[in-house]
Order: C-alpha cells, then structure tokens, then sequence
C-alpha cells in the first residue's frame, strides 16, 4: 500500500488564457463520495453517464456513499462492462480491500 500512494501524482493544472475580470461559469455540482477507508481511484464519462471505481483501502469492511446529479447506479465489472445489478448510492458496502466499478446516471 505504501507504493500505492508513493506513486499517486498531484492534480494537473493550467492558467487560463481569458482575461482576467470577466465573468465566471455558472456552479456545477460533482460528485462527492464519504465513507471511512474509502478512496476514489477512477472517474470517466461512460456513455450518458460516469464510471466511477471505489476501493476499500481497510482491513475491514466498510460502506460508501455517493451524491451528486446521479439517480442511479448499476454495477459494472473492473473491464467497465454495465450488469443489471442496481446499487443504492446512499449505501455501498465494500469488503476489505474490494474495487468496485459503478456506473451512475
């Protein structure tokens, strides 16, 4: 695990070229995960929705829980294909050390 966070890289970031003063672009909500030992270690738009990978870093289980413009998730498998298998985005439960790949709409 120390690996694991040894290589996590920082953010990227870029000045824009606008002028400064101008107006800014309207607030959009994203996405916001909580849970004790739960991090987020993928996100990409996948069709009319967003992949997201979770990953139970704790010897123990633990649960997740999701927010943002999504009204509902389905599990995926690690390859991103969809199942049929809804998930409650209020409560993800996760087994120690599990990833688990959800598509929410």
């Amino acid at each position: 695990m120390r690996w694991a966070e040894h290589f996590r890289s920082p953010g990227l970031w870029r000045r824009g070229r606008a002028p400064a003063g101008g107006p800014l672009p309207a607030d959009v909500t994203g996405i916001g995960v909580a849970g004790e030992g739960v991090s987020v270690s993928a996100v990409r738009r996948v069709g009319d929705g967003v992949e997201v990978r979770l990953v139970a870093v704790t010897p123990s289980a633990t649960v997740a829980s999701i927010s943002g413009p999504y009204s509902s998730a389905v599990e995926a498998d690690l390859l991103g294909r969809s199942s049929e298998q809804a998930v409650d985005l209020r409560h993800v439960p996760l087994r120690p050390w599990e990833i688990r790949t959800l598509h929410l709409r």
